[in-house]
């Protein structure tokens, strides 16, 4: 009985080793989501302001062009070398906007995967609710086991007067079985 009591012992300790394992694991995690979100908030707040700073600015060129086109009379030539690279600084204006708008697509779709990865993962994790009812559960267990234990030992005060009894016998069965053989 008391190798099961070890044994149940050895394996709550393991228990809880495993659960304060878990739970500087969970904690661990917890930390690293919350840097990666505030990283990747900052990331996508940046490339917002970028992005909203190129979309300013290609206004601002579409606004120059439309009145450039008008003082030209509308007509944009290629003999002019200087509208030829206007209209040619536009368009790679125009094109480095998409290039961003398309990089700024694929971030946001990474981060969207990345954020689902990571929900995923949590609901996989443990709560700390659960490990708390966990600990609860073990710890009920083991005064279950040891009340059991104590349960299963003798008051000591009757077993005392049982072993006085018994010496009591035992001194005495010698000399009557003496006096039997005497009085034979």
């Amino acid at each position: 009985m008391q190798e099961d009591v070890r044994k149940m012992l050895s394996r709550l300790e393991d228990l809880k080793f495993d659960f304060k394992q878990h739970q500087e694991s969970y904690s661990n995690f917890h930390r690293e989501t919350q840097t990666h979100h505030a990283e990747m908030q900052s990331s996508a707040d940046e490339l917002r302001t970028r992005f909203e700073a190129i979309e300013v600015l290609v206004s601002n060129l579409r606004k120059n062009f439309a009145e450039f086109q008008k003082r030209s009379g509308g007509v944009v030539t290629s003999n002019s070398q200087s509208s030829n690279m206007e209209v040619s600084g536009f368009q790679d204006l125009e094109e480095a906007f998409a290039k961003l708008k398309g990089a700024f697509e694929t971030h946001k779709l990474s981060t969207e995967k990345a954020i689902r990865n990571i929900e995923g993962s949590l609901e996989e994790k443990a709560s700390k609710m659960d490990l708390q009812l966990l600990e609860q559960r073990l710890m009920d267990k083991l005064q279950e086991l040891l009340n059991n234990l104590n349960d299963s030992f003798a008051e000591k005060e009757p077993v005392k007067k049982k072993f006085v009894s018994i010496e009591k016998n035992v001194s005495f069965s010698p000399i009557r079985r003496f006096n039997f053989y005497l009085a034979a």
